[in-house]
């Protein structure tokens, strides 16, 4: 599977851990949606007197949105596909 293939119907794509998406490795695709997760990410971290990693504001976007029905659209990636040696754009 190719990175291209995951992001033919989402916005984003991303592995998810045992418990939360892993800002380690996503894939964004260029759209109106992506381009409000990054933002929305941006204020999360500037507006906010605690420091998060990036992997708790990547999820607190994400449920941020989704519990707003912004339409992102997410796929998670295959952990055999993508922790893989090489990664096929």
């Amino acid at each position: 599977m190719c990175v291209k293939e995951e992001l033919a119907t989402a916005d984003v794509a991303v592995l998810w851990d045992s418990a939360e998406y892993n800002s380690g490795f996503v894939a964004v695709r260029p759209t109106k949606n992506s381009e409000r997760l990054y933002r929305t990410m941006k204020s999360m971290t500037s507006k906010s007197a605690t420091k998060y990693d990036d992997q708790k504001v990547l999820n607190r976007a994400i449920n941020f949105l989704r519990r707003r029905n912004t339409g992102l659209k997410l796929t998670v990636l295959n952990k055999i596909d993508f922790f893989a040696d090489e990664i096929i754009l």
